[in-house]
């Protein structure tokens, strides 16, 4: 099981909120969508839960928590 996260998750789940679609995610990445399916499972391994924003319907940005991840993971200075 992984224990820590790398860049590439983190812009996979920027990338999958923005567009709010791992299909059109996979292709701006260049990318295949199973790719980051499977960059997701990871990341959700290790935070122990579902990623908010990368569910069937993501949106990380109206939820407190998603949107705090996704402030940080976008170099946002209001994530705190």
């Amino acid at each position: 099981m992984p224990t820590t996260l790398d860049l590439d998750t983190l812009r996979a789940l920027l990338a999958i909120v923005e567009l709010k679609s791992f299909s059109r995610a996979a292709e701006r990445l260049g990318r295949s969508q199973s790719a980051i399916s499977l960059q997701i499972a990871r990341l959700e391994a290790v935070v122990g839960h579902p990623p908010a924003g990368a569910g069937p319907r993501p949106d990380a940005r109206t939820d407190r928590e998603g949107c705090r991840t996704y402030r940080a993971c976008a170099g946002d200075d209001r994530a705190q």
